[in-house]
């Protein structure tokens, strides 16, 4: 298992975990990564408020033809929810797939030729078989 670190400082992110001298005692907490997204040409792992990402998942079981069969016991439908797609019943899920959504104008502010795009750089399925 390995983890990213980040930090932020007064809600800012700092350049490195040496950047900073905490005026207090320090609270923090390591999450695993399971998304990173970035801006193109931005700094890796942040990208602006203007930029809002939601990711959905569905299931398939499988057909005699061996294809993903939405009939089947395994089907969820799409869902922000992973854990659905965890509650099917053992062995019924045969395939899974992802939708990784980009609303580029999240504040509804308008967009040009300059607004910041936003870069997928790893994603990761929380799914027990």
């Amino acid at each position: 298992m390995s983890f990213e670190l980040s930090l932020e400082v007064d809600g800012a992110p700092a350049e490195s975990l040496l950047s900073f001298t905490p005026g207090g005692g320090i609270e923090f907490s390591l999450i695993p990564v399971s998304l990173s997204a970035s801006t193109i040409g931005g700094a890796k792992g942040f990208y602006p408020d203007s930029v809002d990402i939601k990711v959905r998942f569905q299931s398939a079981g499988v057909g005699a033809d061996g294809l993903p069969d939405l009939s089947a016991a395994g089907f969820q439908d799409w869902t922000p929810d992973i854990d659905l797609v965890n509650a099917k019943a053992p062995g019924t899920v045969e395939f899974i797939r992802l939708e990784v959504l980009f609303d580029l104008d999240a504040l509804g502010t308008g967009l040009s030729a300059t607004s910041p795009r936003p870069l997928l750089d790893f994603a990761r399925i929380g799914w027990r078989f």
